[in-house]
This record gives C-alpha cells, structure tokens and sequence, in this order.
C-alpha cells in the first residue's frame, strides 16, 4: 500500500474524478519507501505510520476539491490491504467522535493522538503493555471507515475472515479461538458486519459533505477487486497482481483445505470467495525495477 486513490462515479458508474497521493513522493516526511517501514530486526516485517494515511486521506479529498462538489456525493466507501491491524489507545473513541471540522486543514496532527504508528503485519499478540493499552483494534479497511465516520467501523465479515480468529460458517468471532490469542480480545474487536452495509453518515469534520453522505464499511483489497470484476459463477476466476499476487474465485460452499483461504463473499450474502496468496508481489518488483 504506497498510495491512496480516489474514484469517483456517477449514478451511470461513469468515472468522473480521480485522484491519488503517493507516500513517498507527496509524504516524504514520513520517510517511507513504497510507503512503509522495513524492521531491520525482523527480516520480512513491515509496517507504515498510521497517521500518513490520514494525512493522505485529507490531501486526496484537497486534490479532489477543484473537481467536483461534495455536497453531491450520495456514498463513501473503500479499499484496504488485507491483513494490516492498527491498535486503538484508550480514549481514542473520545476523541475521534469530538473532532472539529475548524481543524480539517491539518488535522492530521490532531488524529496523531489516537493511534500508534504502526499498522502490524498481522495481529501475532504485542507486547502485553501495548495490549493493554489498546481500546480497539481494527484492520486496514475498518480504520479508514472510522476515520470517515469519526466512530469506531466495525470489521467486516470478508476482511475480518483473514484474521484466521472467525467462524467462516457463522460469520462471527470463534469464542474457541479468541480464548486462546488473548484475554479480551472479543471486546476490542467489535461486532463483524457485512462487507456491503452501512457504517454510518460522514463525519461533520469532513467539510463540504451533505450530512446525509453515507459511508459503507470498506473491505480488504483482494475481496473488493473480485466485488469489482463481477465473478456471478462458481468457478468462475480472477488474477490480482498486487502488494501479493493473488488468484481468486468464487464458490457456494466453504471448503477450506490446508492451501489457499476462504472468506465469505464480499456482496453475495451466502456465498464464499476462495483465495490463493503468493507474497512479495509489487514491492519486490518495484524494488527489482528501482535497482535496475
């Protein structure tokens, strides 16, 4: 994840505005490269700050601004990298439900009080005093929902499948494996919602915005490119090359097996999505490219 776009639709789902802000480029002062940290303790761990993908939020609405009107956006919704979790410090809810809409113009430096700068890798349990710390945890996708909402979005159901802490049958949290990730857990991960329903109006402090703008829960990148290349048949197969390079389908059943992953289908209520995940897609050859 090196950048944040924007497309807008019409009715017609014609493309009208687009936009896109690169991290490394427009945020050089986070320092990043393809947007993220390298652990150089952890071979293999990346994370990028938090808080740059608020600002790049504020800046692509600021490039979007000269080229539509804002009052006419009817939904908001979105994409994020699978498998990124940002922990929530207590009292974030507080103040993300207070922002101010005088302070939308670098208001980026405000939001840096409510969460760490990192966006783990996967959650592997941090360190206990972090834990303790942490009043929520979201993904990628249900953080920037949050942000649009100025409340805590919940983890949608395709998203939050790739957590490997759901029960893909019954949608919901595995109290089995919750009990034995960490003490608590369930609480600081909300309720798991469908990928495609509301959560809630945009928030006041994103000005210019009628107060009836719905939001819709953003989902994981992968879940929302098969959404996007309209598979309707099982069986049916799409090939991603992204951040991972993936292949993905759709299915009526869930039949998990020791390779791949199943996540319940981001817009088709009963269905299921099956996924093959190879890693080091764009970045590596990116980093190829950059040496060459």
């Amino acid at each position: 994840m090196w950048s944040l776009k924007a497309t807008v639709l019409n009715s017609e789902l014609a493309i009208v505005a687009s936009e896109i802000v690169n991290f490394d480029s427009e945020l050089p002062h986070y320092k990043t490269e393809g947007g993220v940290y390298r652990d150089s303790a952890d071979d293999g761990h990346i994370f990028s700050p938090t808080i740059m993908w608020v600002e790049a939020l504020e800046l692509l609405l600021e490039k979007l601004k000269p080229k539509i009107n804002f009052s006419k956006v009817v939904a908001v919704s979105g994409s994020g990298q699978q498998h990124g979790s940002v922990y929530w410090k207590k009292g974030s809810q507080a103040v993300l439900s207070s922002l101010d809409p005088k302070n939308a113009v670098g208001g980026a430096l405000e939001l840096a009080k409510l969460t760490g700068s990192r966006a783990y890798e996967r959650f592997t349990g941090p360190q206990p005093n972090v834990y303790e710390d942490t009043e929520r945890i979201s993904l990628v996708s249900s953080f920037m929902a949050s942000i649009l909402v100025g409340s805590y979005a919940s983890i949608d159901e395709t998203d939050g499948a790739g957590m490997n802490l759901m029960d893909i049958n019954q949608r919901t949290w595995s109290k089995t494996v919750l009990e034995v990730t960490a003490p608590g857990l369930e609480a600081k991960l909300g309720n798991l919602v469908p990928a495609y329903s509301t959560a809630g109006r945009i928030a006041p402090y994103f000005g210019g915005f009628d107060k009836n703008c719905l939001v819709i829960h953003w989902s994981g990148d992968n879940p929302n490119s098969l959404a996007g290349s309209t598979l309707i048949t099982p069986g049916d197969l799409a090939i991603s090359l992204g951040t991972s390079d993936t292949v993905f389908g759709i299915t009526a059943e869930a039949k998990p097996s020791l390779e791949g992953h199943v996540f319940p289908n981001p817009v088709e209520p009963d269905g299921y999505m099956v996924m093959l995940c190879y890693k080091n897609g764009s970045l590596t050859r990116e980093g190829i490219y950059c040496k060459w």
